[in-house]
C-alpha cells in the first residue's frame, strides 16, 4: 500500500482554499448556485471551506476552525480601509491542537465584482484589501491568542473589465490594474484620483496613494464567471 504523506497545517490550509475555490467555480459555472454579491460569495465559499477542511482533519487531535467576519484590532497603527485600528476579516480558517504553538491561521479576503458596479473604486478597493492582508501578517493584534500566518485574496467577477487587457481604463484609477497577465512590483506607489464634479475646480480631485510590500502576478481562471486567487505570505 502506498504511504500517504501527512501535510503540515500550512500545506493543508493551502490545499483547502485552492480545492474549495475549484469546487465553487465549477458549481457556479454549471449553475448549481449563483453568486449575486460579495455576501453570497462569502456564504457559499465558507460552506465549501468547512466541508473540505473537515476532510483534512486526519488525527483526533486536529481541529479545523473557520470564522466569518472576524473582527481584529491592531495594538499600534491603523488600516487604510477603516482608517482605524479595526478590521473585519472576511474569513479566517486554521488548524490547532491542544498545544497553542501548533496553531496555524489563514486570513481570506473576498471580492465579487458585477457588471454595472463602480469599476474604478472597485479596483482601488482590491488593492486596499491586499494592503490589509499584508498588515495581518506583520502587525501585532490586541488579542494575544490571534495571529495570521498567511493569507489569500480571492476575486470573482462576471465582467471582462477586470480580466481582459482590451478593457479601457480611465484616468481615475488607471494605476490599479490586476487584469490577466499584469504584474505589480513591490513598493510601486499607486495613485487613485477621486473626482467630485460638484466641487470647485481647485478641489475637484482627491489623491489617494497606496503601495504594497510584495510582488504580485495576476493570473485569472477564466470562464463565464472568472476568478483570481493570490497567496500572501
Amino acid at each position: 500500500m502506498k504511504t500517504i504523506r501527512i501535510e503540515s497545517y500550512s500545506e493543508r490550509l493551502c490545499c483547502i482554499v485552492e480545492e474549495s475555490l475549484a469546487f465553487l467555480q465549477k458549481k457556479v459555472n454549471q449553475n448549481r448556485f449563483s453568486l449575486s454579491n460579495e455576501a453570497s460569495f462569502q456564504l457559499q465559499f465558507g460552506s465549501i471551506l468547512k466541508s473540505i477542511g473537515e476532510l483534512y482533519s486526519y488525527s483526533p487531535d486536529d481541529r479545523f476552525f473557520i470564522e466569518i467576519e472576524k473582527t481584529v484590532f491592531l495594538n499600534e497603527g491603523s488600516f487604510i480601509k477603516s482608517k482605524s485600528n479595526k478590521a473585519n476579516i472576511d474569513i479566517v480558517i486554521g488548524f490547532e491542537t491542544k498545544t497553542p504553538s501548533d496553531k496555524v491561521s489563514c486570513a481570506i479576503e473576498l471580492k465579487f465584482f458585477k457588471q454595472g458596479s463602480g469599476a474604478p473604486r472597485n479596483r482601488y478597493n482590491f488593492f486596499v484589501d491586499l494592503h490589509n492582508l499584508e498588515q495581518y501578517m506583520t502587525q501585532d493584534f490586541e488579542s494575544e491568542d490571534f495571529s495570521v500566518d498567511f493569507g489569500f485574496m480571492i476575486v470573482g467577477t462576471d465582467h471582462g473589465h477586470y480580466v481582459d487587457q482590451s478593457s479601457d481604463y480611465g484616468e481615475a484609477a488607471e494605476d490599479f490594474d490586476f487584469r490577466d497577465g499584469k504584474k505589480y512590483i513591490k513598493n510601486t506607489n499607486l495613485i487613485y484620483k477621486e473626482f467630485d464634479e460638484k466641487a470647485a475646480p481647485s478641489k475637484s480631485k482627491v489623491m489617494i496613494s497606496i503601495s504594497l510590500k510584495n510582488n504580485y502576478e495576476f493570473k485569472w481562471h477564466k470562464s463565464d464567471k472568472s476568478f483570481l486567487i493570490l497567496k500572501i505570505s
